[in-house]
């Protein structure tokens, strides 16, 4: 990709494998489990929840220089596996407890209003000087983890392809509802109360299936 910091590539380029390759999918299994397993593939999550993120196996193309155009919370608040395939990509995160100091955007409370952390405005943003990073390059074969609310960016040294895999447990699961709720009541309000019903319900579905398979896996 011909990029580089003074000319930059558009970026991010994020292709969903289940539609653009489809074919690719049997080359990330087994999936990669942290913690309880991913509720996003079990078939006790409803299809109509399931839908509304964007997709659950993403790959990422970009070149030398490119950098994530946000501080952002990943959507629905997901976990996030993120395994590096070509290149070095550095993650610029901050735990939760720095939300204070993060300026959340007004009409979407998981983006940062505070774009360039590298040369940030501290003029319009002064509380940011408080924040406290954490950065770690990631390598080819190498993966990180990042929890649900999470702030983070990333910046890219080199031609680089990441795969990454949205994750839903029973730490996240509440949040994730939220979220669905909110959409919903936003574009189907009549349909809303559906995944405040399932929220409640399928946190004791999962409980419950959950425990019994780790009983018998043990």
């Amino acid at each position: 990709m011909a990029s580089k910091p003074e000319q930059l590539a558009p970026y991010p380029n994020i292709f969903n494998m289940q539609v653009d390759f489809p074919e690719l999918i049997q080359h990330v299994k087994p999936r990669l489990e942290y913690g309880k397993k991913n509720r996003l593939f079990s078939k006790l999550l409803p299809y109509i929840f399931l839908k509304r993120i964007e997709n659950q196996h993403q790959l990422f193309f970009g070149g030398h220089g490119n950098s994530f155009p946000n501080v952002h919370i990943d959507e629905f608040w997901v976990h996030t596996q993120l395994t590096q395939i070509i290149g070095k990509k550095e993650f610029i995160l901050y735990a939760p407890d720095q939300s204070q100091y993060m300026y959340p955007d007004q009409k979407s409370s998981r983006k940062s209003q505070v774009n360039n952390i590298h040369n940030p405005d501290l003029e319009n943003f002064p509380l940011f000087k408080n924040a406290r990073a954490l950065k770690v390059i990631v390598h080819p074969g190498e993966s990180i983890f990042i929890p649900s609310g999470w702030w983070h960016t990333t910046y890219i040294h080199d031609f680089n392809l990441s795969f990454s895999l949205d994750h839903v447990n029973e730490f996240n699961w509440e949040v994730f509802m939220l979220n669905n709720y909110e959409e919903i009541k936003i574009n189907h309000p009549k349909f809303a109360w559906i995944a405040l019903f399932y929220s409640r319900i399928g946190k004791y579905l999962f409980n419950i299936t959950e425990s019994l398979f780790y009983k018998f896996k043990n």
